[in-house]
């Protein structure tokens, strides 16, 4: 199938890479919801041409012809990913205004495509049509197991519901999406807002040189001298693993475990205490929408086991076992603490 992503407008063709990694340092931001919309454009109206022809055929020759469904619609999204991924990560490791408003907009509009496919009651029935035929039991075991795990994310995704309540569950997902992006732009500005400058080298005692080097250029990347501490995980882990300055350990210890909430040195800046009550609200009335008594039993669908009481029985055994070792572990540590000098108990 050929894929065409490339306009006259968008000069930079990064978004297509044959082989190897995406280029980077090309993305441009402005030109990502574009992209992605065009490509969304392009499943739509292939999937949607490909279910014209295949409703006027006879049943025998729509069973013939499904499994190739699967393959183009792996090809599209495919074309897709593509693009989301690397925009994605960098919104991630390269925060800055352009990058959060494409990844939020080129979110809207992947959360919209996935809601559209998955209650699509028409790619549902190339799907439950195959399921039910003869020729299903001639599908080599990881085509059934597609088929079956298709099937099983179009009932997940609320496929048999009525109208109204379809509605409801496409609301409620763009909603939990809009939350998650908000969560995690409140804590990178969590993460990038709280530092600690040092002018004296002897106040990071301890620290390798290599980390001392990453504090610097933390510092020289900020317009200051010196060395720098934010929380971004690899300062993090410079600090409370090397510093020989306890102090120094608990108070970045406390901030990095403490961003975005309403505790901590940043207390009640980037909260994300309302979102995540918001989150758990919408989640319960999700599960209960598509018939399950809480949101536990509908994430546990797709994963080892059926209950929320057996993950409990099992992270309760696991618990008493691992104690006794544990306590053990302990009290080596408080003896090679008193042994290197610690003032007090840990």
């Amino acid at each position: 199938m050929d894929i065409t992503v490339s306009p006259a407008s968008w000069q930079s063709n990064w978004f297509a890479p044959v082989t190897g990694l995406p280029r980077f340092s090309s993305i441009n931001p402005v030109e990502a919801g574009a992209v992605i919309g065009h490509l969304i454009e392009l499943h739509r109206s292939s999937v949607e041409t490909w279910l014209e022809g295949y409703s006027r055929l006879d049943s025998d020759s729509r069973i013939a012809k499904a499994w190739e469904f699967v393959a183009m619609e792996e090809e599209l999204s495919d074309a897709i990913s593509k693009v989301w991924a690397p925009v994605s990560h960098l919104q991630a490791v390269a925060d800055n205004d352009e990058l959060r408003e494409a990844y939020k907009q080129c979110l809207e509009l992947l959360t919209e495509h996935e809601t559209w496919r998955s209650q699509n009651t028409s790619i549902y029935r190339v799907f439950a049509e195959l399921k039910n035929s003869q020729e299903f039991a001639r599908l080599l075991p990881v085509q059934q197991r597609i088929v079956d795990l298709e099937l099983r994310d179009f009932h997940l995704a609320g496929v048999d519901l009525e109208e109204t309540a379809r509605n409801r569950y496409a609301e409620i997902v763009m909603r939990l999406s809009n939350l998650g992006a908000a969560f995690q732009e409140n804590l990178l500005d969590a993460t990038q807002a709280w530092t600690l400058h040092f002018t004296d080298q002897k106040a990071l005692a301890g620290l390798p040189d290599a980390e001392l080097r990453l504090l610097a250029g933390n510092a020289l990347s900020r317009g200051k001298d010196g060395w720098l501490v934010d929380l971004s995980y690899p300062c993090y882990s410079a600090i409370v693993t090397y510093a020989d300055d306890r102090e120094l350990r608990h108070e970045v210890y406390k901030a990095y475990v403490t961003r975005a909430s309403d505790q901590g040195p940043q207390a009640g800046q980037h909260d994300n205490s309302s979102i995540i009550r918001e989150m758990l609200s919408l989640r319960h009335q999700l599960a209960q929408l598509l018939g399950f008594q809480n949101y536990a039993e509908y994430a546990l669908v797709p994963r080892m086991t059926t209950s929320p009481g057996l993950v409990m029985d099992f992270l309760v055994q696991l618990a008493e076992r691992a104690l006794p070792f544990a306590r053990q572990q302990f009290d080596s540590l408080q003896d090679f603490a008193m042994r290197n000098g610690a003032s007090e108990a840990l």
